[in-house]
């Protein structure tokens, strides 16, 4: 009986793996998709998407099997079991009691002032190279020492270097610090992986159509939709002092576009994210276009790695300091540094940006600092009202 399961699951695979791949080179030689001018951008998204899917489909489709069969508790033996146990089964967590540490944790106020300032300085450090690094490789150009010129356009394989030194980077710091045992099935990283990877995806390809600037600018000000999706979608009730933010973040982003326009047409998680970006690259047949302009231009190559290992350490620095001082100190930190990413670009790049652009950012800023104080000041009061009553 195992056996029969095991080769229908092996069955499940290779058969969806082989028709979404037919699926995939179908679509990919379309005579639209060969050409895709001005919507190039969505189309892109599309190959990476069905890309995705050879990986993300034939996972769905075990998994429904596993459950609507019992696999688990039926059969589960062997290799192929301890496999598919590792990516499917719900395992319970071994839960480690926070307050046996409790002690050992006590820093002094000196000590937290300096470990602040660490994490402080490594943010901004980390997310500033990040920043300047990420518009040079996506917009600048590259020139060889035959005096080749060239511009780097794929932006999943930049996902993809990022990803694989990610993994090295954790799996470093795994290996070299002791961590409790955690048995959470694999199938729940996919999606976490997959938004991820995508978001990242989405940020490198805007930057061959707007300014860094631009793009910083429209990442904070995500809180409109979000409220317009939570009171049309959720009917979700929001404070006063958050429609008051709302309305000052979109007047400082209206004064920004408006008086600065797009000035870019002018210029010249994880082992799953990985898995998912290789797939597709092999799939679009891209590694060996992305690798021929590593050989051609060196100087990418030194510019991908440190991209990747500032977007590596900083990660750690936003676990440690969300872990040590909450989140509330880490969005203040987080938006300051994202206002001085925008002064760093205007500087490096030329970005012009005249005082009433300036007054924009200003008031993008302050409305998201407000926000945080409003929302941490509420938030105090009705735990005072609670502890009092």
């Amino acid at each position: 009986m195992a056996k029969n399961a095991e080769l229908f699951i092996c069955l499940i695979v290779t058969a969806s793996v082989i028709l979404l791949y037919i699926v995939n080179k179908c679509v990919l030689n379309t005579e639209i998709l060969e050409d895709p001018g001005d919507y190039s951008w969505i189309i892109h998204g599309i190959r990476n998407v069905l890309g995705y899917a050879t990986v993300f489909v034939p996972g769905y489709l075990v998994y429904k099997y596993v459950v609507s069969t019992n696999y688990l508790n039926k059969s589960g033996r062997g290799v192929f079991g301890a496999i598919i146990r590792t990516c499917f089964g719900e395992d319970e967590l071994l839960l480690v009691n926070s307050n046996t540490h409790s002690g050992a944790n006590v820093r002094t106020p000196l000590q937290d002032c300096c470990l602040l300032l660490f994490y402080f300085c490594g943010l901004q450090i980390s997310y500033l190279s990040w920043g300047v690094l990420q518009e040079k490789v996506m917009t600048q150009k590259y020139e060889n020492s035959d005096k080749e010129v060239g511009y780097f356009k794929d932006s999943q394989f930049l996902v993809f270097i990022n990803r694989i030194l990610a993994f090295l980077t954790a799996a470093i710091i795994l290996f070299c610090s002791k961590q409790p045992r955690h048995r959470c099935p694999l199938y729940k990283y996919m999606y976490c992986s997959l938004s991820n990877i995508m978001s990242s995806w989405c940020q490198y390809e805007a930057l061959k159509y707007v300014s860094f600037p631009h793009q910083v600018l429209a990442k904070a000000s995500k809180t409109i939709p979000v409220m317009i999706m939570g009171k049309l979608v959720s009917k979700t009730k929001y404070e006063f002092y958050e429609y008051v933010t709302a309305i000052i973040l979109s007047i400082g982003m209206l004064l920004f576009m408006v008086d600065t326009g797009n000035d870019r047409s002018n210029s010249t998680i994880t082992t799953f994210s990985g898995i998912f970006t290789t797939v597709s690259l092999l799939q679009q047949s891209s590694f060996m276009t992305s690798f021929e302009f590593m050989i051609r231009f060196p100087q990418f190559i030194v510019d991908a790695i440190l991209l990747s290992l500032c977007s590596a350490g900083g990660q750690l620095f936003i676990y440690n300091t969300v872990s040590s001082f909450g989140p509330l100190v880490f969005v203040i930190i987080s938006t300051i540094r994202q206002g001085f990413s925008v002064l760093l670009s205007c500087m490096i790049y030329q970005h012009h940006v005249s005082a009433v652009g300036i007054f924009g950012v200003c008031l993008v800023f302050f409305s998201m600092l407000l926000r945080t104080y409003c929302g941490y000041r509420i938030k105090t009061l009705k735990q005072f009202h609670l502890q009092s009553s």
